[in-house]
């Protein structure tokens, strides 16, 4: 099913899923042109994950390190909440909007806080920023020992952000 709704400003464009339980789509201006890409969600009392390319879910291909060598990480958006894997062993735990000292950020960006666990007790803290189309991330890694490192991500076939300079909270 499709569904259209529109202004005089922009129009919003979307498809139910058979199941009636997610939709994608995208805003349009007046004149057609995409004014924001990716816009997706799921029904809220179902307890679904987001689907694969809509907020955080979906595998990222990643840099975080100093030779500037790429990483797959998949993540799943479940409510505010994300988990997932990183390299072979490293596992993701986080959530939506809530900064490690427990302030909600409300200035209309998407961002993730959480942490990276290695497998050998070793645990790091990480923030990334969503731009508006979950196509790609800019955020930073920061051990208990280390200085913050970027830590950069785009999906499949995506253009890579710009290199960020992000500091963790």
């Amino acid at each position: 099913k499709v569904y259209y709704r529109s202004s005089a400003v922009a129009s919003l464009r979307f498809t139910l899923s058979p199941d009636n339980q997610s939709f994608k789509g995208a805003f349009y201006t007046v004149d057609g042109t995409i004014r924001r890409g990716n816009w997706c969600g799921v029904h809220s009392d179902a307890g679904l994950s987001l689907p694969a390319g809509c907020g955080f879910s979906g595998t990222w291909i990643t840099c975080c390190d100093e030779k500037g060598e790429t990483t797959p990480m998949t993540l799943t958006q479940k409510g505010p909440l994300v988990s997932g894997s990183f390299n072979t062993t490293g596992q993701i735990r986080g959530e939506i909007g809530k900064s490690p000292i427990g302030e909600n950020i409300e200035d209309g960006n998407y961002r993730l806080f959480g942490t990276l666990s290695d497998g050998d007790g070793n645990e790091a803290n990480l923030h990334f920023h969503l731009d508006r189309d979950s196509l790609q991330f800019q955020g930073c890694l920061q051990g208990s020992s280390s200085e913050p490192q970027s830590w950069d991500g785009w999906r499949k076939g995506g253009e890579r952000p710009p290199r960020s300079n992000s500091t963790c909270p």
